[in-house]
């Protein structure tokens, strides 16, 4: 798969909506040689609105935005998002709502009651990949974090990036799997977006 694909694999709970981060986890990960980065991960789906018109999205909110290689490799305009007030859009949402870097846009989050937030879009990326173009806005994780009312030590996921050499093999899946938790487990990025490959393959 191209170098736009958001990570090598993911691991998250199969049974509660966040995960404590276990800093010993994170510390095996980055001494491992095949791997490039660990990103903490909290997304949110959202209703953007900007003028008259509305569009059902995700926000995902990454840990470090210096690390996120899709980030580095795809802005096409603009510069990442690193305040819990910034976004980046893709280029196909900006250029259907006519957004440009610089706007404030509305965002409606619904949970027990509904929450309103502006958020700067400080970014615009194109991956050239529809399934994340149409529907996903990136953030700092902050973000994400402040909506759900969470505490810094919750998260939804890990997302882990291996080195451009490394070879993705089920060894380091079942490696990776020994160490957490019975319901949690890895998930590769196969497995996430098994449509996206069928049809690249």
């Amino acid at each position: 798969f191209p170098s736009h694909d958001m990570s090598n694999f993911q691991y998250a709970s199969n049974s509660n909506d966040y995960l404590i981060r276990d800093a010993a986890f994170e510390k095996s990960l980055k001494s491992n040689q095949q791997i490039q980065s660990v990103l903490q991960v909290a997304n949110k789906v959202t209703v953007m609105q900007h003028k008259n018109r509305i569009e059902p999205l995700l926000i995902k909110g990454v840990s470090d935005m210096n690390n996120y290689q899709f980030v580095l490799e795809s802005i096409v305009k603009g510069r990442r998002a690193n305040a819990n007030n910034e976004i980046i859009v893709s280029k196909y949402i900006a250029d259907k709502h006519a957004i440009d870097t610089g706007e404030r846009i509305l965002f409606y989050f619904t949970d027990q009651v509904v929450k309103l937030r502006k958020y700067k879009v400080v970014g615009i990326y194109e991956s050239s990949i529809d399934q994340i173009d149409h529907s996903i806005v990136l953030a700092n994780i902050d973000l994400v974090k402040s909506v759900n009312d969470w505490a810094s030590n919750q998260i939804a996921y890990y997302q882990i990036n291996l080195k451009n050499n490394a070879t993705l093999n089920e060894d380091l899946i079942i490696s990776l799997n020994e160490r957490l938790p019975l319901d949690q487990k890895v998930f590769t990025n196969e497995e996430l977006y098994s449509d996206l490959y069928d049809w690249v393959n």
